[in-house]
């Protein structure tokens, strides 16, 4: 399947505006005012919100190419509900026309198959690793919530910091 690789460069020191590149692509990527960030594009989540929409959309576009299946319009949306004890996502599929039962019985079933959705839960967690000032160390957990690094000095200009 091979590696996908995005890149995210944060060089305002005190916004949250990150440029990001995917190697073919490159977007802007942000936290809303009210978060700290300069509102300059969509947040991580609702890129990964849009990744499930898309996916799924394409999903079932390549999927009824394939078969032969003519569809209409298709709308999908996905929202996240937020929840402290795990986030939760809500799919809703819209096709414009007329289709048997059964076809959309098959197409509710590849749906759910989507690629990122499949991603998302099977995923493995590897440790993050720094860099700061050449020297590295890995830190378990991926989501700035799990890190807590204290003890590099920022006056000594190699410091990091997380808390929340």
């Amino acid at each position: 399947m091979g590696e996908l690789f995005a890149r995210a460069i944060s060089s305002e020191p005190d916004g949250l505006t990150q440029r990001v590149d995917t190697g073919g692509h490159a977007f802007t990527c942000d936290e809303p005012l009210d978060l700290g960030g300069n509102d300059q594009g969509p947040t991580p989540h609702e890129l990964l919100v849009a990744s499930l929409a898309a996916c799924s959309a394409i999903t079932l576009r390549a999927y009824a190419a394939r078969k032969g299946i003519e569809l209409g319009d298709v709308r999908v949306e996905t929202r996240l509900h937020r929840d402290p004890r795990g986030d939760a996502y809500r799919t809703t599929v819209e096709i414009e026309g007329e289709l048997e039962p059964q076809v959309v019985a098959v197409l509710q079933r590849v749906a759910a198959k989507c690629p990122v959705k499949t991603a998302l839960a099977t995923a493995r967690v590897a440790p993050a690793l720094i860099r700061v000032g050449g020297r590295a160390s890995e830190i378990v957990g991926c989501h700035t919530s799990d890190l807590s690094v204290e003890g590099l000095s920022p006056a000594a200009g190699r410091g990091v910091a997380w808390s929340r």
